[in-house]
């Protein structure tokens, strides 16, 4: 017998395809994050950009022919893609406080956190959103109700965002 240990072959071409684009950026520094409002999150520090598709920056920008928003993955192959947020507020009190992954305005995915402990918790969210490769955009967004300001921690251990393409 013969052991095959690598890409699976189909009349002598690879099959199964790319995870790309794909991104892994992080929220570069604290961030405040204002009562009763919901904020983009400022998702600034590239850990990679495979097919340069993230714009890491404060303002729109084009990218690969593309008007890609601010703190916004806007690829431009269409397909489905798996997307994910995490996220770490400063506590001091209770508070109520929501992290989104928005597609283009609307929100696809939610993790709510009712933090009544006065402890940090960290949130995740992950969902498969379909992009179509001439506009769609994904951004993290965060929304709080403690009465006042609280920080949303930076570094790439608190505040996250990825996304690649899934094979299909």
């Amino acid at each position: 017998t013969t052991n095959i240990i690598g890409t699976l072959q189909n009349n002598g071409s690879a099959v199964g395809g790319s995870n790309t684009p794909a991104f892994l950026a992080y929220l570069g520094s604290t961030q405040t994050i204002s009562n009763n409002s919901t904020t983009t999150i400022t998702i600034n520090t590239e850990i990679f950009d495979v097919g340069g598709c993230f714009n890491h920056t404060s303002s729109s920008t084009t990218l690969n022919g593309l008007t890609a928003p601010a703190y916004s993955f806007t690829p431009n192959e269409s397909g489905k893609y798996l997307i994910g947020i995490k996220s770490l507020m400063e506590t001091n009190g209770n508070h109520y406080n929501i992290s989104y992954i928005i597609k283009n305005t609307t929100a696809m995915m939610d993790v709510q956190n009712n933090n009544s402990l006065g402890a940090r918790r960290s949130q995740f969210a992950s969902v498969i959103v379909e992009l179509n490769g001439t506009g769609d955009y994904v951004t993290m967004q965060m929304y709080q109700s403690s009465g006042s300001n609280k920080s949303l921690y930076g570094g790439d251990e608190h505040t996250q965002m990825f996304g690649y393409k899934i094979i299909e």
